[in-house]
């Protein structure tokens, strides 16, 4: 294996674990996120005494705010994990495709990954383009779509108990 080929490999096994890495980080913030938000939500519902008037109004408003933020923060971090997820396992493929035979010139070239604007080699690029993380992909918006139907329920459940 000549140099240029070896640095590859071991560029591709960085990227293997820096994704890795990253992909457990997103799954710990979207479970830490809407953990948080649905206990706090819970322990809001389980509250001895609701607020009226005004201050009703501001707690409403303020779980449809969370709701909303919430449903976007862990859409937006389940995006991410579904990157890093097809990063990974590019890299995998890559890195056993790459022990068994040397990779090429053309397959080390620096290639652009799909509109992400980061360079990686070619091998990577075209194996991150056949990865699809379709359990991911659904969460994404299922659970989003969750935690808003959680926040409404949260929300008419308030108003009916002030009427």
């Amino acid at each position: 294996m000549k140099a240029n080929q070896r640095r590859a490999f071991e560029y591709v096994g960085s990227l293997l674990k820096f994704y890795g890495d990253y992909r457990a980080q997103k799954e710990r913030e979207t479970y830490v996120v809407t953990v948080l938000y649905l206990g706090a939500a819970g322990a809001l519902l389980l509250s001895s005494s609701l607020p009226k008037g005004k201050i009703l109004c501001l707690l409403l408003t303020g779980i449809g705010a969370a709701t909303a933020l919430v449903a976007s923060l862990v859409c937006w971090q389940l995006g991410n994990l579904r990157f890093a997820a097809r990063m990974v396992a590019a890299c995998v493929n890559v890195s056993s495709q790459w022990l068994q035979q040397a990779p090429t010139v053309e397959a080390i070239r620096a290639t652009t990954l799909c509109g992400h604007g980061a360079e990686v080699p070619a091998a990577v690029a075209n194996e991150f383009k056949k990865q699809s993380v379709c359990a991911v992909r659904v969460a994404r918006f299922v659970i989003p779509l969750l935690i808003a139907s959680w926040g409404g329920a949260l929300t008419v459940v308030f108003w009916r108990c002030q009427r």
